[in-house]
């Protein structure tokens, strides 16, 4: 029903291209229906999915696990009527860089809780995942979190795995910047930048954090959920994450999907970050019969990437 893109320098957060998807004719306004008007890249709130393990990853990485450590994804987690469980998933212990390539809900949840509420929270801060973005164009929405209050285990246990909490995709590609750039968060510009004159920022993660995460994110690409965004000589790094749509009243609903990736190339020294998220996509051929990120928004982003 929709879809939208983003285009970012990683090193000033120049936004390059946004586009939200339907879209309309900017000569003629009056004729735009609510849906074409509706900005999904700075409007849209949405579960990010998967995306978001990028962001536990490189928070248990500050605090102490190594790349070799890992957690157990043998056994649905059951907290009160709650349970998490994997898609398709190994059913055994996996190292860090495992749970990223075969995206594990299960280690993922342990990884956040391991950090812990208040720190989990404050991460989340830090990373501006709680705040409205400043960027130069009016339209920008407020992600919805659970407030300080009512944020407990089981918050971070879903955060941790991009459920339970809303943001733009505007937000997850500037975290994604963020990852891949050294650790320096920059709020996104729409302005022309000066290439390689650094713009100000607040340094989130260290440099070593950057590093690791960039060579976890290339594997994701090469071996695991994000194969389709490869593109020969690019070196592609990313995640995907396919999230289900909550309803007006709260609630999920049922079959209708958000698909994205997130990523950055060349991974080895990252120029441009890429969001590309399917609003509720279906399955066809095409997509072997599947309507995951996977099969959906990592192919778009590949062409995307090409096409640049």
């Amino acid at each position: 029903i929709g879809g939208a893109g983003v285009v970012m320098d990683v090193q000033t957060g120049e936004v390059l291209s946004m586009v939200s998807l339907p879209d309309y004719d900017a000569n003629d306004v009056g004729a735009a229906t609510m849906d074409q008007r509706f900005n999904r890249v700075t409007v849209g709130v949405y579960e990010p999915g998967s995306t978001f393990k990028l962001l536990t990853a490189s928070m248990a990485l500050e605090n102490g696990l190594q790349p070799w450590q890992g957690y157990d994804a043998s056994r649905p987690i059951s907290v009160g009527r709650f349970t998490i469980n994997d898609y398709r998933g190994k059913g055994r212990w996996l190292a860090l860089p495992e749970i990223l390539a075969y995206s594990s809900n299960l280690a993922s949840a342990h990884m956040a809780a391991a950090v812990g509420v208040t720190r989990h929270r404050e991460f989340m801060q830090r990373m501006g995942m709680t705040s409205r973005l400043r960027i130069e164009i009016p339209e920008t929405a407020l992600p919805l979190v659970p407030s300080q209050r009512s944020w407990r285990e089981l918050n971070t246990m879903t955060i941790g795995f991009g459920h339970g909490i809303s943001v733009t995709p505007l937000h997850v590609a500037t975290a994604g910047a963020t990852i891949v750039n050294g650790g320096i968060l920059r709020q996104p510009t729409i302005l022309a930048q000066d290439p390689g004159v650094p713009r100000e920022g607040v340094r989130v993660i260290s440099e070593r954090t950057s590093e690791i995460m960039r060579r976890l994110m290339r594997l994701v690409v090469t071996d695991g959920s994000g194969r389709s965004a490869e593109v020969p000589g690019y070196f592609v790094g990313g995640k995907t994450g396919t999230a289900q749509k909550t309803g007006p009243r709260g609630g999920y609903l049922e079959n209708k999907r958000i698909a994205a990736f997130v990523g950055a190339f060349p991974i080895y020294a990252p120029r441009y970050a890429v969001y590309v998220m399917v609003d509720e996509p279906k399955p066809n051929a095409r997509s072997h019969g599947f309507a995951t990120a996977g099969w959906v928004a990592a192919p778009a982003a590949g062409m995307v990437i090409s096409r640049i």
